[in-house]
């Protein structure tokens, strides 16, 4: 239960899947699921949507369950509060924190396998131009 498979991933060791903008989004999809599976990572949904207007693919790692009292801290209760309200060792927040690491380094993988599909938006006039939604 944790997020370190992704964190001990090597960006030397990730190749470059491809260059092409234009790749559709199952193309990009699928292969983006086939270098996570060459790296090891495991647990990381990776979708392209069906809907109307769909212009990304959606990228989650898994969401653990979170541990029975993972909002207490010192006989304090955090469970309706903000992340940003707790104090950082609350099991809560690590799971949380953790979380949000793993997005950022996801982000860097797929950015290096994937280099030419930044997002290069432009969110006055373009924004429908970005390829992918790590959350």
């Amino acid at each position: 239960m944790s997020y370190s498979t992704i964190m001990n991933v090597d960006l030397a060791c990730v190749p470059v899947v491809s260059n092409d903008r234009s790749m559709p989004r199952k193309a990009r999809s699928a292969a983006a699921r086939k270098l996570l599976r060459q790296l090891g990572i495991k647990g990381v949904s990776v979708t392209a949507p069906n809907y109307s207007m769909a212009h990304t693919v959606d990228v989650r790692p898994a969401n653990y369950p979170l541990p029975e009292g993972a909002f207490l801290l010192d006989g304090v209760d955090y469970q309706h509060r903000t992340y940003s309200d707790m104090p950082g060792t609350v099991p809560a927040k690590a799971l949380h924190l953790a979380r949000w690491e793993a997005c950022k380094k996801l982000e860097t993988i797929l950015l290096k396998a994937f280099p030419n599909h930044d997002d290069r938006s432009d969110y006055q006039t373009d924004y429908f131009d970005h390829c992918w939604s790590i959350n």
